[in-house]
């Protein structure tokens, strides 16, 4: 496999090996032609307990389905998923219904991932019924204890969803995720539907429960200032790709991928003084189409650093000393340390391994 995300001695709750997912596109859709949709592909990566992995990337670029698949929510086209040491495509019955526990999801839309025909109480109360967690009295105190701990007050089980703002939902969302007790959570774009006036009180809940239940989260958004304080790590995708992972601090203070630097110059300072340049930096044209991928590097259609060799040749994965990751022919190593690439590792093990 290739070197994962994590760094850590530790093994890992998640891995990814060279995952892939592939979606056929409707003949009558493309022209009568049957197509393929690589919207993830060969991404690999661990994650430790505990840790917080941040997915980031345009939309389009794969995100989402990444994060449904570590959920066995779309199985792998090639390549795998493995929760504790399991395979999740493999994972039936009682296994499977145990995975499902867990690992939960919270969903990007607050308005249309809870039901409105049903109680606040109800949703929440619905995986508990589905997992057997106790007696109606019991789930009822369940319910009672995931309001407090997302911050709502307790009639609001009684209440349905549409009396609720945004943020509320997102809450009641996030205690319906967390009511079973689950050790994974995949959050996609939770905050990304809300105003920005709410979304650092979301976020700010979600790093606190994280921290309070010992959580292995994986945060998926398309705007890396949402990341920084809630990532331990940080990885980079680009039209079904990862283009760079690192430590977080690794990402925000010295990106070494050219998409990276894009991204972080992108998000506007905090200080509106500060002579914001956004606009000068903003990609040329749009993400290409998973259908039909450019050739050689994924990004050189936009990158304004291209040279010839990106049209030509697909960047091979850089590993760095300190475990970072590069997929770019100008990606620079630290002074006093080589950068080994990925395919050149693998050749070198197997002549010694034979």
């Amino acid at each position: 496999m290739e070197p994962g995300v994590t760094q850590s001695s530790e093994a890992p709750l998640v891995r990814a090996e060279n995952l892939r997912v592939v979606f056929d596109v409707s003949a009558r859709s493309w022209g009568g032609r049957a197509q393929r949709l690589h919207a993830v592909d060969g991404v690999s990566f661990d994650i430790a307990p505990g840790e917080s992995l941040a997915i980031v990337g345009e939309s389009g670029s794969g995100k989402t389905t990444t994060g449904r698949a570590l959920l066995g929510l779309y199985r792998p086209s090639t390549g795998s998923v493995w929760f504790d040491g399991e395979d999740v495509s493999s994972l039936r019955g009682a296994r499977l219904k145990r995975f499902r526990r867990r690992a939960q999801m919270i969903f990007q839309d607050p308005y249309a991932s809870l039901n409105p025909r049903m109680k606040v109480g109800a949703i929440i109360a619905e995986p508990l019924r589905a997992h057997g967690y106790g007696s109606p009295a019991q789930c009822k105190l369940r319910v009672r204890e995931m309001l407090d701990m997302v911050g709502l007050p307790p009639d609001s089980a009684d209440r349905f969803p549409y009396a609720f703002s945004g943020g509320q939902r997102q809450r009641i969302g996030i205690a319906r995720a967390l009511a079973v007790g689950p050790e994974f959570v995949v959050a996609d774009e939770p905050v990304s539907a809300l105003d920005v006036s709410i979304q650092a009180q979301v976020l700010n809940l979600l790093a606190d429960l994280r921290d309070e239940l010992s959580l292995t989260m994986v945060f998926i958004a398309h705007n890396l200032a949402v990341v920084r304080h809630i990532a331990s790590r940080v990885a980079v995708m680009y039209l079904g790709q990862l283009v760079e992972s690192g430590t977080r601090d690794e990402i925000f203070d010295s990106p070494a991928h050219p998409y990276t630097r894009v991204l972080l110059r992108a998000v506007p300072p905090p200080d509106p003084s500060a002579g914001w340049k956004g606009a000068q930096v903003a990609l040329r044209g749009d993400i290409p189409s998973p259908v039909n991928p450019p050739s050689g590097c994924r990004f050189h259609t936009r990158c304004p650093e291209a040279m010839d060799i990106c049209r030509r040749v697909v960047p091979e994965t850089q590993t760095w000393p300190s475990g970072r990751q590069v997929a770019c022919h100008l990606a620079v190593p630290p002074a006093g340390g080589g950068a080994v690439a990925v395919t050149a590792a693998r050749r070198d093990a197997s002549a010694g391994g034979s």
